[in-house]
């Protein structure tokens, strides 16, 4: 064993041991720091993801959502038996992707498209037209959601 006297009052100089333990303490303290990391990454990384994901998915929606929009002065004016090149230029560019297919069974033979007739999350109803031999064959209004449609000029 070695004694050592400071001069002038000064600390000690720190002994070989106590440089081992800060190497592992640094050691140690940068293990937990790329752990911390990775659990974020981990962690961050999906729900990333996850958002871009759900708002690509939420803006096609509302982009056809959008484009699915026939107004119910359009919809008045369409006539069954009129030909569907003619009833086609009045219909918007895109149909609806959530189309209430089930709630009114169509004839095989038919072919039938689905528009709203405003923004989307704002109507309880859509159109149904079905079209056959190159005519427009029924126009109808289905329901959408639990309340019972009230389109606009139907009493």
């Amino acid at each position: 064993m070695v004694a050592r006297i400071p001069q002038a009052g000064g600390r000690p100089e720190p002994e070989a041991e106590q440089a081992i333990e800060s190497a592992t303490a640094d050691e140690r303290a940068t293990v937990r720091r790329n752990a911390r990391r990775g659990l974020i990454a981990a962690v961050a990384a999906p729900l990333a993801i996850g958002l871009v994901v759900g708002l690509v998915a939420l803006g096609y929606y509302l982009v056809t959502g959008y484009s699915s929009i026939l107004r119910p002065t359009v919809y008045d004016t369409l006539q069954v038996g009129q030909p569907t090149d003619q009833v086609e230029q009045l219909l918007p560019a895109m149909e609806m992707i959530d189309a209430p297919t089930e709630r009114q069974p169509a004839p095989k033979e038919w072919t039938c498209r689905f528009y709203r007739p405003a923004a989307p999350f704002s109507a309880n109803y859509a159109y149904r037209l079905c079209f056959a031999d190159d005519a427009l064959v029924a126009k109808d209004i289905i329901q959408t959601g639990s309340v019972q449609p009230t389109p606009e000029g139907t009493p």
